[in-house]
């Protein structure tokens, strides 16, 4: 029977070694990366990269703004292809104003 086909309870009940022998090639994939190849940091590691709370960041997230984020397995991630739009994406220049002129 394949995984799809098997009862949501028996694929809960099963051992973390047997589901990972019934997980795709294609769904895994190494060191903290998605399978196109981006990286997935905790709100630990994206606070220390922006020295930057990490209250402040869960409050971004219950505000609805800040950086798109997942939750896999009730842990919160954000991946840094997402970070970098939001750097991006909120990217000002300096006003004339700013410089006297």
């Amino acid at each position: 029977m394949a995984p799809a086909e098997m009862p949501a309870v028996s694929i809960l009940a099963l051992s973390k070694e047997k589901l990972k022998t019934r997980t795709p090639d294609s769904m895994v994939a190494p060191l903290g990366r998605t399978n196109c190849g981006s990286r997935l940091v905790s709100t630990k590691e994206l606070s220390r990269m922006w020295d930057l709370p990490e209250s402040t960041l869960r409050y971004w997230r219950c505000a609805g703004i800040g950086p798109a984020y997942v939750k896999l397995g009730g842990r919160i991630k954000y991946d840094l292809v997402d970070v970098e739009a939001y750097v991006r994406a909120n990217k000002r220049k300096p006003s004339v104003r700013a410089h006297g002129g």
